[in-house]
């Protein structure tokens, strides 16, 4: 019985799933600066002008449309680049659960800082790294 134990704890810790210790679920609605949900415009159908049918903005489909979006400086990123990006975005995009590596938090997080402003920031880089402080602000 003590063998069978060991083996699944040494399983459990070789998984990706403990990697780096924790799972993020990217289904977190993120809300706006006065703290109502916020909408995910980018999935606003054609007819809904107002958004007023828009889903609710999750951590998830930020950093998905984070991801998939090209910036000005990204113009010579290579293919393969944003080919792994959108594979990641694809990957995460609805997960309850998703495992990162650090280098995936920190490409997330700086295509987050481009594509968001602090209203999202300030919850999606909590959940993404609860042990990283805000730096001071100039």
């Amino acid at each position: 019985m003590k063998s069978i134990l060991l083996a699944l704890a040494v399983l459990c810790l070789a998984s990706p799933a403990f990697a780096d210790g924790r799972a993020i679920d990217m289904t977190v609605a993120l809300n706006d600066e006065q703290g109502r949900p916020a909408k995910d415009v980018l999935a606003r159908d054609a007819d809904d002008a107002t958004c007023a049918h828009c889903p609710v903005l999750t951590l998830g489909h930020a950093i998905a449309h984070a991801l998939y979006a090209m910036f000005p400086d990204e113009k010579t990123e290579p293919q393969d680049q944003k080919w792994a990006r959108g594979v990641l975005a694809q990957r995460i995009k609805d997960d309850k659960a998703a495992v990162l590596s650090s280098e995936e938090i920190t490409v997330i997080k700086r295509e987050l800082g481009k594509a968001y402003g602090p209203a999202i920031l300030v919850q999606a880089y909590p959940l993404l790294d609860p042990n990283a402080k805000p730096p001071q602000v100039k």
